[in-house]
């Protein structure tokens, strides 16, 4: 089974199951990183699957939220390690529909490529700056 997940924007996950003939299997949920992996158990459920009948694992990667691509990419490569799984990246526009992206998938008309680990693609550098303030919240000078 290969299972497709785009988690590249901040409130929203995209699950599929890629070539199982069912029209009704792709899954848009508006959840929060928080609520990836909880959602990811569930759809498996629900389409009864478990994360064993996952052979590969098509992830989008970019471009995004780096919040959102951090979080469902630690989850993929977590589950790909331990259960031994193919990984494969791709990039997708954020405006595209899921539904468009996986039947290129199905027609070889998009870039996958097989990867050990998933990294995120970001469309800006993720913001991290030093803090201003003493570990009392007090202004440093």
């Amino acid at each position: 089974m290969i299972l497709y997940v785009n988690g590249q924007d901040i409130g929203r996950l995209a699950l599929s199951i890629i070539g199982s003939g069912n029209d009704n299997a792709l899954s848009i949920q508006d959840i929060s990183p928080e609520d990836f992996l909880r959602t990811i158990d569930i759809y498996l459920s629900d389409n009864n699957k478990q994360v064993g009948d996952i052979a590969k694992i098509y992830a989008v990667v970019g471009n995004g939220s780096p919040t959102a691509l951090r979080s469902i990419l630690s989850i993929l490569n977590t589950i790909g390690f331990a259960g031994d799984i193919e990984l494969y990246s791709l990039e997708k526009d954020p405006h595209e529909q899921d539904i468009d992206t996986i039947k290129k998938i199905q027609k070889g008309d998009i870039k996958v490529m097989k990867v050990d680990t998933l990294e995120p693609k970001y469309s800006n550098e993720p913001k991290i700056t030093l803090s201003t303030k003493d570990s009392l919240g007090r202004k440093q000078e």
